[in-house]
């Protein structure tokens, strides 16, 4: 062969099996962690629930707890008469005991948390989003440094041991601590997930990952089980059982062969290839040890310049501080609206484990569709316009809110809602394929950490700024206009469809030029991409093989 070819580590995946047995494993064990983050997630939904409260206006007067749904309508009933339902005072004299009615047993009734102490529940769940954002910066940070492996499972490992510890909660103070240290492991498990298992699969397959339905399925199986278990200690022992197995696949996944790669330790990400490639029942390329020596040269030729990588690398060159603060201001849009929309669940019509289960599952549409339009008309296109359906359901709901008959506007309301909810779903689901591609190997994880830790602030704020008990007609103002204006923003972000995985920084803005790969090696203005090792084929023997390409 006398022509040059570019090959690089997505020609080796696409080889040795593409969507094969090894990468339905991996996202079992790495993107199945999902499901237990997401019911860690969304309890707060329950767990700040407010149950129909009596009031005691002094500790004197005492009215027995209900316990059972039956008792439930006849002794709210009766004593609505008397002491009036869900009030903080009666004849001026403020409550200072509370009685709450039914089965279900929340922070809110175990604390006595209504009323005066009303703002702790939007205060809990901020502490928790503010958790999010710590284990987003974390993660970032050490999957670059420790490895993708390790610091995925680790933080799980806390996730797991942080729910049992909750159990034994003594107020709501420790509660809230303990909730901040939950809501760090899963920041940091959303941050790991989707670059550790997009690392191991080719072009083609990479819109794969985000489209399936993990949280959703974490959403769907925690309503079902708070609906069989309405306690909220017994919850957090739940979603631990469930977490348990899933640390089994530590002993299952290797790490990350692109990270090993750019570590230098080239031996190791060569053994993982063929345990890869005996795993699918393929054989190895001739060429795979030429690819992972040109990127361990590049990624070594960058070190020797000094340069270690933290998050002012995705400040470098106009494009990437473009992409970078767009990206940023876009994922705060979409954890604010997305949280904003499942934390209210409580407050739409109808039975609230129900709500909180199609609220979940109204992802899933979004999610299979995306993989189509994600391929079809790119990234760029899919997760605008995904964005675009959110905002026009959101100012839906504005004009259901001021026009609707009040006898209709319950319905049209949940489900214009549940509409706006599919919308960012959708657009969460094909940003998180553009992000992986925007960014190089070596800054990956940060770029990841950088728009996670950025929606987490959206996530802070969500509590307050969208209420749906409270401040209904701006709420949804809010999320139509600023979801309007970030998908007009996000048309200044250059596509990545048909793009090869960059390895290394050093071409940052260069590469956003590739062509696509499959078709022809050459990229726009002349500049070779380091994520690519070209291998001279004009009688070069690999000694390994003994193959002359």
């Amino acid at each position: 062969m006398t022509e040059a070819k570019m090959m690089s580590l997505d020609d080796i995946f696409h080889e040795i099996g593409g969507l094969n047995r090894f990468q339905l494993l991996i996202i079992l064990c790495v993107y199945g962690l999902k499901i237990p983050s997401a019911w860690s997630m969304i309890q707060i939904t329950f767990t700040g629930l407010v149950p129909p409260f009596l009031c005691n206006p002094n500790t004197n007067l005492s009215v027995e707890t209900s316990s059972s749904n039956e008792s439930f309508n006849s002794l709210s009933n009766m004593m609505k008469k008397k002491l009036n339902l869900n009030v903080c005072s009666l004849n001026g004299t403020s409550c200072q005991d509370f009685t709450f009615l039914g089965d279900v047993r929340t922070i809110i009734s175990e604390w006595n948390l209504v009323c005066d102490m009303k703002w702790t529940k939007a205060t809990i769940t901020t502490i928790q989003m503010a958790g999010v954002l710590l284990g987003a910066m974390l993660a970032g940070q050490f999957g670059d440094y420790f490895g993708r492996k390790k610091t995925t499972y680790s933080f799980f490992l806390a996730h797991l041991l942080f729910n049992c510890v909750t159990y034994f909660s003594l107020n709501w103070q420790m509660f809230g601590a303990l909730r901040f240290c939950i809501g760090a492991t899963i920041g940091a498990n959303l941050v790991m997930t989707v670059p550790y298992c997009s690392e191991y699969l080719p072009l083609r397959w990479r819109t794969l990952i985000p489209i399936i339905p993990m949280w959703p399925i974490g959403t769907a199986i925690f309503a079902g089980v708070a609906f069989l278990l309405p306690d909220w200690r017994y919850l957090h022992l739940a979603n631990a059982a469930l977490s348990a197995p899933f640390l089994l696949g530590y002993f299952c996944v290797p790490e990350s062969v692109r990270w090993l790669a750019t570590k230098g330790r080239m031996s190791e990400a060569f053994s993982v290839i063929e345990k890869i490639a005996a795993l699918n029942r393929k054989p190895v390329p001739a060429y795979t040890m030429d690819v992972i020596e040109a990127v361990a040269a590049a990624e070594e030729k960058s070190r020797k310049a000094g340069h270690k990588y933290n998050y002012l690398d995705l400040f470098r060159g106009k494009t990437m501080v473009i992409t970078t603060l767009v990206l940023g201001l876009h994922w705060i849009v979409l954890s604010l609206v997305f949280y904003g929309l499942s934390f209210g669940a409580s407050s739409f019509t109808g039975n609230v484990y129900l709500n909180i289960f199609i609220i979940g599952i109204i992802d899933i549409p979004g999610n299979i569709t995306v993989i189509y339009w994600s391929n079809r008309f790119g990234r760029k296109k899919s997760t605008i316009g995904f964005l675009l359906i959110g905002s026009l359901a959101s100012f839906g709901c504005l004009a259901t809110i001021l026009a609707a008959e009040e006898v209709n506007k319950g319905s049209i309301l949940r489900g214009l809602s549940l509409a706006a909810k599919l919308g960012i779903a959708g657009s969460w689901v094909s940003v998180q394929t553009w992000v992986g591609e925007l960014y190089p190997t070596v800054t990956r994880s940060l770029g990841y950490g950088f728009v996670n830790t950025a929606s987490r602030v959206g996530g802070m704020l969500a509590p307050f700024a969208i209420n749906l008990d409270d401040w209904i007609v701006f709420s949804f103002s809010l999320m139509g206009c600023i979801t309007l204006v970030t998908g007009l923003l996000l048309t200044l972000i250059p596509e990545t469809l048909n793009q090869t995985l960059r390895d290394s920084a050093n071409t940052a803005d260069a590469s956003m030029q590739v062509k696509d790969m499959r078709t022809t090696s050459w990229y726009d203005g002349g500049s070779t991409s380091l994520d690519t090792c070209c291998l001279a084929g004009s009688g070069k023997i690999h000694k390994r093989y003994g193959a002359a390409f």
